[in-house]
């Protein structure tokens, strides 16, 4: 039996990010991904990460922290919905996030540590949760949606934003 979520666990809008996400064990996938991402973005010092790349609309400081809020807005979905809570759980609006962020005027390694920190939870999470709570169905920005595939939707989003990262600063990683 697949660890994957199937096509029922999550919207539509969701499927590319899930596809971006083949592997079974999704605690090592995010283990992997992390330092992957951790070796692209310090690869970029704090000016740099402050300078819009290439045609994507955001610094690098805003795409690491709409990766970061992206994230724990995910898992903060998934622990409600793994710990057997039914209520339907609000969209949130990227652009407003990233505007009320004021990621180009933090420290790039302070962003660096936050995004660990967070990882390093986010593993643990999915590490320390049941295989039959994962699969637990809840409603998030008005779809259904199971814990286990907010886990792969979060590797599936960071995977397209490290993509258009290397795509537009031309890193070499």
């Amino acid at each position: 039996m697949s660890k994957r979520p199937t096509e029922q666990e999550y919207a539509p809008f969701y499927a590319g990010y899930v596809d971006r996400a083949p592997e079974e064990d999704i605690a090592a996938a995010l283990e992997v991904q992390s330092n992957y991402t951790l070796e692209i973005v310090n690869s970029f010092d704090d000016e740099q990460a402050s300078t819009a790349h290439g045609t994507t609309k955001w610094t690098l400081k805003e795409t690491l922290g709409h990766l970061i809020d992206a994230e724990r807005v995910f898992i903060y979905r998934a622990m409600r919905i793994a710990r057997g809570d039914k209520t339907p759980l609000a969209s949130f609006e990227q652009d407003d996030y990233i505007a009320a962020g004021n990621f180009n005027e933090r420290d790039w390694d302070n962003q660096i540590a936050e995004y660990t920190a967070l990882r390093q939870a986010t593993i643990a999470f999915a590490r320390g949760t049941s295989p039959e709570h994962l699969s637990r169905m809840g409603t998030a920005s008005e779809k259904p949606v199971s814990a286990r595939a907010l886990l792969y939707i979060t590797v599936g989003h960071e995977r397209r934003h490290i993509e258009l990262i290397k795509q537009h600063a031309m890193v070499e990683v």
